[in-house]
């Protein structure tokens, strides 16, 4: 490099001489001499910056912060990291038009600089700016689905608003970048955020708090926001012993045979940080805790975690999941009638691919008492407590649906298969009474669900997001459908027995007609843990609502299961969650 350095000096290549300066800064950051290493890379900076190459200038920022952090200079690392992000969002504003499999490339590759400035931030006490850093990594799991939404792109991109600067953290910068560190405190979205968490709770909502869940390198990160301010939490675990863990829970939750218990205590340990946390919400009196999170940790349930003694369902503190969007349908208040669809019948499909094996998808019996137990229709014999109509079997088509939400509804509830493909989100798709699919593109373009107040995805895994090639997550259709408008989705994070979810709806709906002041998480819980607790005899088949999954069966602890109580493991009463408005 030293050599590199003259020769390309001579011809005048400033981009290449910042190229040459990175790596010279690198190779001394390896030989440990970090003085010459920071010399180096605050050479290249203002080369990058000049020529305006933007992603050159976000990388020697982020040598620049790791350069700083490893000899202490907190500050100043912060201040580089901050820039760093402020680059990269603007990098990725301009790249809102390139080919969506390359901008999730992109934001894989730059996904550990962001969780490296944000556990920067969370270690200054720089809280809020940790909060946007995450939302900003959120808004691209999201930002595919929405592009012919051109309101929401403006809504989302209102949310990517430049990290402010300290003046003492302005005052290090060099003086070219320092021009457009702008000085100031706070983020505007977070405060909000805590804003709206003071209005619920003047409203009677109850104590009511924000969880922010970061899964990092160095550990687990947590953020706690109250009506009051802002605290953090960690624990100590690498993130790939993380993923270890949230994958292995994944496994014993959705397998019926499996006991969960174990790795929902480790679960439960971890996220809770020791214990930290569940007391700051005691002392705090949080009636109800809404949990945004990155990562694997969105696809564990909350109330299926374990503390030693109970799982946390049985508490009295409701978990709710929110999005970006949530907060604007906070006072949201619907109502109207209800619109309930499914599928009783089997369907055959063709394979995706030439040669593929047609999918089978088994008879729901259960489906029809379901959907007539939600809605009073006289016409298909529906005694439910809330006024509606039900599209059953040859009536729930495309068209029907469409035509029916276009007419109105505050509550949409689907009861049908879901099928879901984990490396194509196109690929994923409900299945229509028809026979046909409703393919999650169908959902995301066309269907309209503005002025719904909740929407019921009674199938499978319609809460899981889809994994591309480099590893990061896309929103599922539960959390896209909040997007396009419904206050609030309930969905499922793994395939659901058709018997267990029949029971579990048809009580929650009366729970919430009943007391509907108490809201949606309320009557969720109370039905989830009254179908834990119940002694009703299960049946002998157990048909799953998806497209036909293949469990390996091997490793785990095995459950016990208690006759008195068949629906004890978790797989029945907890694989819904509700994300968005609560009440």
């Amino acid at each position: 490099y030293n050599l590199a350095l003259p020769l390309i000096r001579e011809v005048k290549d400033r981009q290449g001489e910042s190229g040459v300066l990175n790596g010279l800064g690198t190779t001394y950051s390896q030989l440990a001499r970090p003085d010459e290493a920071l010399r180096s890379f605050q050479s290249a900076l203002p080369l990058a910056h000049d020529v305006q190459d933007r992603e050159s200038e976000a990388m020697t920022l982020c040598n620049l912060m790791s350069t700083c952090a490893k000899a202490k200079q907190f500050t100043l690392a912060t201040a580089y990291g901050k820039q760093a992000i402020n680059v990269f969002q603007t990098v990725r504003g301009h790249n809102q038009n390139l080919d969506t499999e390359l901008q999730r490339s992109l934001l894989a590759k730059n996904r550990i600089i962001y969780e490296r400035v944000a556990s920067l931030m969370i270690k200054q006490n720089q809280l809020e700016e940790a909060e946007q850093v995450l939302r900003f990594l959120r808004q691209e799991d999201v930002v595919a689905f929405a592009k012919r939404d051109a309101q929401f792109v403006k809504e989302l991109t209102s949310l990517s608003q430049p990290l402010l600067f300290t003046s003492a953290e302005k005052a290090q910068l060099p003086p070219a970048i320092a021009e457009s560190a702008t000085i100031g405190q706070g983020v505007q979205e977070s405060r909000l955020w805590q804003q709206a968490l003071q209005e619920r709770e003047k409203a009677g909502d109850g104590r009511v708090a924000l969880i922010s869940t970061f899964n990092m390198e160095d550990g687990v990160h947590v953020i706690l926001t109250t009506s009051k301010g802002r605290r953090a939490f960690s624990s100590s675990i690498k993130s790939a012993d993380f993923d270890v863990l949230s994958q292995r829970l994944q496994d014993s939750l959705s397998q019926p045979d499996k006991d969960p218990r174990p790795d929902a205590l480790k679960m439960y340990q971890v996220v809770f940080c020791d214990g930290q946390l569940e007391q700051a919400l005691q002392q705090e009196g949080i009636t109800t805790a809404l949990w945004f999170s990155s990562g694997s940790l969105r696809y564990i349930p909350i109330d299926a975690l374990y503390d030693g003694t109970h799982y946390l369902v049985q508490k009295p503190r409701a978990n709710v999941y929110v999005t970006l969007a949530s907060r604007r349908f906070f006072e949201a208040q619907s109502h109207g009638a209800a619109l309930v669809a499914g599928v009783s019948k089997a369907h055959e499909m063709a394979g995706h691919f030439k040669g593929d094996a047609p999918l089978q998808f088994g008879a729901l019996s259960n489906v029809p008492q379901e959907l007539r137990s939600i809605v009073r229709d006289e016409a298909e014999g529906g005694t439910g407590p809330l006024a509606g109509r039900i599209l059953l079997d040859h009536q729930f088509t495309a068209a029907n649906l469409e035509k029916s939400l276009s007419q109105g509804a505050s509550v949409v509830h689907i009861a049908t298969h879901f099928a879901l493909s984990r490396t194509e989100g196109s690929d994923s798709f409900l299945l229509l009474g028809d026979g046909s699919a409703l393919p999650l593109t169908k959902w995301k373009e066309a269907l309209k669900l503005k002025g719904v107040g909740l929407l019921t995805l009674s199938a499978c895994e319609t809460g899981i997001g889809q994994s591309d090639a480099s590893g990061g997550e896309v929103s599922s259709i539960g959390e896209v459908s909040q997007y396009l408008g419904a206050q609030s989705a309930i969905v499922s994070l793994w395939p659901v027995a058709d018997s267990s979810t029949a029971d579990l709806m048809s009580d929650f709906y009366k729970r919430w007609h009943g007391a509907p002041e108490r809201g949606k998480a309320w009557a969720l819980r109370e039905a989830q843990r009254a179908l834990l607790g119940t002694n009703t005899a299960m049946p002998a088949d157990l048909m799953l609502r998806g497209k036909p999954q293949q469990q390996d069966g091997n490793g785990g602890i095995t459950f016990i299961k208690d006759l008195k109580h068949p629906y004890a493991h978790p797989f029945y009463w907890a694989p819904f969650s509700l994300i968005g408005n609560w009440k």
